[in-house]
């Protein structure tokens, strides 16, 4: 694992739920466990500072590093995808985005296009991206972020022919690589269910791994609704075993990381207060956050 891939995993599966911020000690520490040095971290920590998905703020002698607004954002929108059991119901409708960003902008077009893919959509034709999820606020945030709104148009609407709806699935999506990606997985982790682990170290470095191999899946697999996949999606399978697995080696992995974590004291109140709550069953949680943001909608 290359440190700033192990770093947004850090941060994604534990930090952010731990008051969000980690003394740069603790990260060090974590991160001896896959063998990466202390420069290296401390290099990949500066470029992730410098790219605002992290800020870092000292006290005394001592760094601390916590995720900024916009981290936040995307950690969010990660767990929103890797801890979901489901996916969602479709409506029957395409949202399109296009844009025609200025050769003067060539580096900002190569970054859209690579947050396109990761959020989720296909690439239909040039500068022409789809997806059948409503990922507007996405679209917002990324206008925003790479101030690229004059650039950029959206709307929603729906697929007429001359063929059906698969047409568009082949041509934005490889359906077959996803689906041999989720088969590797799933033939790892299905043997490793029956495992027993005898310390707290080992489970938290599974964990780490369990999360950085599912997460290579963000970048792939666009959340499809169930109506527009094949019958036999390997995908779901691969959920499962996650959420079993992960479940099964939590609870030390959690106690590990607790064991060498250390917090910026102006969130000692905040973890206190979660105390063992900390390890809620995060599929469950993200369900119930979900459930909230429907609710508010719906007022």
């Amino acid at each position: 694992m290359r440190p700033r891939s192990l770093l947004f995993t850090l941060f994604g599966d534990f930090v952010r739920n731990y008051g969000g911020e980690i003394w740069v000690g603790s990260l060090i520490r974590l991160m001896q466990e896959f063998d990466i040095a202390p420069q290296a971290v401390r290099v990949a920590l500066s470029r992730i500072t410098a790219d605002g998905w992290l800020r870092n703020r000292r006290l005394g002698k001592k760094s601390f590093y916590g995720l900024t607004a916009q981290g936040e954002r995307r950690m969010a929108e990660a767990a929103s995808r890797i801890y979901k059991l489901d996916n969602p119901a479709w409506n029957g409708k395409w949202l399109i985005v296009t844009y025609t960003i200025p050769e003067k902008r060539k580096v900002v077009r190569d970054k859209i296009r690579r947050e396109l893919s990761w959020t989720g959509f296909g690439q239909l034709a040039s500068s022409v991206w789809i997806s059948p999820r409503d990922l507007r606020p996405q679209l917002i945030e990324i206008a925003e972020r790479y101030d690229i709104a004059p650039h950029l148009d959206f709307f929603t609407a729906q697929y007429h022919g001359p063929a059906e709806n698969q047409r568009l699935i082949d041509k934005c999506w490889n359906l077959d690589a996803i689906q041999q990606g989720y088969a590797a997985f799933i033939e790892v982790y299905r043997s490793k269910l029956d495992r027993q682990f005898l310390s707290d170290e080992i489970c938290f470095c599974e964990e780490i791994q369990l999360i950085h191999e599912y997460r290579k899946f963000l970048f792939s697999d666009p959340g499809l609704p169930d109506g527009l996949l094949p019958d036999t999606w390997l995908g779901h399978e691969a959920v499962h075993i996650m959420s079993e697995y992960y479940q099964h080696i939590a609870p030390g992995a959690h106690r590990f990381f607790e064991s060498i974590f250390v917090g910026h004291p102006d969130n000692a109140a905040f973890i206190k207060k979660l105390g063992r709550h900390l390890r809620l069953d995060p599929f469950a949680e993200e369900l119930r956050r979900q459930q909230q943001q429907y609710s508010a909608v719906a007022r």
